[in-house]
Parts: C-alpha cells; sequence; structure tokens
C-alpha cells in the first residue's frame, strides 16, 4: 500500500472514509513503525472529554482500520503491550521520502553543492499537494504534527531558495518569493530572500520598500526585525559590494 500525508491524508488503493479512523490512521501515520498507546489516539480524537464508550469505540476504529490495512494477505498494523504499530516500509510514505530528500537537499547546500542540493529540495517539495494532514480533524497531536511538518516543509524551501540564489536566479526568484511574503508575512528569511533577488536584480528600491514593508507587519506583532534582515537592509543602503553576486567558480 501506498500512503500519504503531505497533503490529503490517503490510503492506496482504498482509503477509510469514516472521519475518526482516518484519524486514527493520521496519528500511526506520522509515528510509524513506532508504538502509539491508546491513551494518545483517545486524546486525539476526544480532547479531555472522552466519552465512557471510548475505549470500545477505539477498539471498533482499530478493528476496521485491520481491515483496510492489508498488503498481499499481511496486516500492517499490530498491537502489542506498548500500543498499536503501523509496519510500513520508507519508500510507501510520502513523509518519509521527504524526509530522506530534504535531508540530503539541505546538507548538500550547507556544504555549497548548490546544483546539487536545489535539484533533490525540488523533489521533495513535489511531494507536497497541499497542507499537511488534510481532510481529517485535527486534535492536540495531528495539530502539533501538522505545524512540525509545516517547519519542515519551509526549512527545505529555505534551503532551495538560498541554493538557487547562490545559483544566480535571483530573477526567476522575485514573483515566487513576492507570493511567499505574502503568505508567510512574518517568516523573515523569506523577506531576506526577496530584498536579496531584487537588489541583485538591480531593483534597489525595491528591496528598501520589501524592507519597508516587514517593518510595518512586524511592528504590527509589537516585533522589531532581527539582526540579519537589519543587516542586508543596511548593506543594501550602502550597495555593500558583499552583496553582488558571484559566479560559482565550478560553474
Amino acid at each position: 500500500m501506498r500512503f500519504r500525508v503531505l497533503g490529503s491524508v490517503t490510503a492506496a488503493p482504498q482509503t477509510p472514509t469514516a472521519p475518526k479512523v482516518r484519524s486514527v490512521l493520521a496519528v500511526l501515520l506520522t509515528r510509524t513503525n513506532q508504538p502509539v498507546s491508546a491513551l494518545t489516539l483517545t486524546d486525539e480524537l476526544w480532547g479531555d472529554t472522552p466519552p465512557r464508550t471510548a475505549v470500545s469505540a477505539l477498539q471498533v476504529y482499530i478493528s476496521q482500520l485491520r481491515r483496510v490495512l492489508k498488503e498481499d494477505g499481511r496486516r500492517l498494523l499490530s498491537t502489542d503491550l506498548s500500543g498499536y504499530r503501523l509496519h510500513i516500509a520508507p519508500d510507501d510514505l510520502d513523509l518519509t521520502v521527504f524526509e530522506a530528500l530534504s535531508h540530503e537537499g539541505c546538507r548538500a547546500v550547507e556544504r555549497g553543492e548548490y546544483g546539487f542540493g536545489a535539484e533533490v529540495l525540488r523533489s521533495a517539495l513535489d511531494l507536497w499537494c497541499g497542507p499537511a494532514l488534510s481532510g481529517v480533524g485535527h486534535g492536540p497531536v495531528l495539530a502539533r504534527a501538522a505545524e512540525c511538518l509545516e517547519d519542515l516543509r519551509l526549512t527545505a524551501l529555505d534551503h532551495r531558495i538560498t541554493a538557487d540564489l547562490r545559483l544566480g536566479r535571483h530573477a526567476e526568484l522575485t514573483g515566487e518569493l513576492m507570493a511567499l511574503t505574502q503568505q508567510y508575512p512574518r517568516y523573515e528569511p523569506f523577506h531576506a530572500h526577496l530584498m536579496m533577488a531584487l537588489f541583485r536584480s538591480c531593483r534597489r528600491a525595491d528591496a528598501v520598500k520589501a524592507y519597508v514593508r516587514v517593518c510595518g507587519t512586524l511592528d504590527d506583532e509589537g516585533v522589531q526585525p532581527g539582526v540579519e534582515l537589519r543587516t542586508l537592509h543596511r548593506r543594501i543602503l550602502t550597495c555593500d559590494p558583499v552583496l553582488a553576486w558571484r559566479e560559482p567558480a565550478w560553474l
């Protein structure tokens, strides 16, 4: 079977239709090959006010899920004293594939292998089909998991854009970065990337305006721009030559 959580939660060839069964599947998919206790699942499904029938209801959901999660006659969902465990090969879940590609790509960018890193990170980010863990209700477990997954996506995207800037793709990036700064108005790395891309595209005035915009957004939240963003702004104002793009020696 194939599973997805980077977008709508799905299991191919058959995805459970009952909402709470899908929620149980989603929790298990975020912790594949690890035990998940009945208490954790109960908290996710009902929070602080579980019904008196919670234990029996959960057992019914697990039973329904077991009927779906079969592969060549082998059951993928097992139970032991530590809880429920979903056994999935790494390549059968988009999340584990993303994590492997993202780790490889980010490390490549940090080593200065910008072309390879950008390519690998593009492959990782292409696995996303929407907000993580969509199509299911979010209790405390899935809410935290969705937030963590979004952080991973932003880290991968940040590294990919860093690599593209180092490769001289600043003119191509400005449209994407303008959209990203609107979507994530308080995520300073995207604003810094936009300012750099505009400056290197001979749009210094627009780079300064981009800084003014983010300052206004942050000021509304009672926050000041970080040191990196302020330093970049000063260097743009003085046309610091350190900001100029230099073709990597190996290109």
